[in-house]
């Protein structure tokens, strides 16, 4: 990413584009405020999200490469901006977005020790 980092335009698209449709305005919402709740929330997501373009994956390595920089949004601070390789280690076994092309390609960590890579 070598423009300045739209964080909240890689989390309004996640909402958009892997959030079943009935449900994108309310997680569009938490995802942008950053509500004090939205930790207690964080596993409802997965429940929520479109199977239509988020698929589990066993080799989470294997999405992009260590170098590549994404939002990364692990529900308990603010997101950030960092590389692919540090997203793996911070999101191992919690619930995370690691946005790389917003609303287009992502990895959704769960806390349940599952991975899915969302593409559209």
């Amino acid at each position: 990413m070598k423009n300045p980092v739209d964080i909240n335009l890689h989390l309004s698209m996640f909402a958009r584009s892997f959030v079943l449709k009935e449900k994108i305005d309310r997680w569009e919402d938490l995802l942008i405020r950053r509500a004090s709740k939205i930790h207690r929330k964080s596993s409802q997501i997965f429940d929520h999200l479109d199977f239509n373009y988020c698929k589990p994956c066993d080799d989470i390595a294997a999405a992009a490469k260590d170098t590549t920089s994404g939002v990364y949004y692990g529900f308990h601070w603010e997101p950030e901006v960092i590389t692919f390789k540090e997203a793996v280690e911070k999101g191992d076994c919690q619930n995370a977005i690691f946005s790389i092309d917003p609303g287009k390609f992502c990895v959704f960590f769960f806390h349940e020790g599952l991975n899915y890579i969302c593409k559209r």
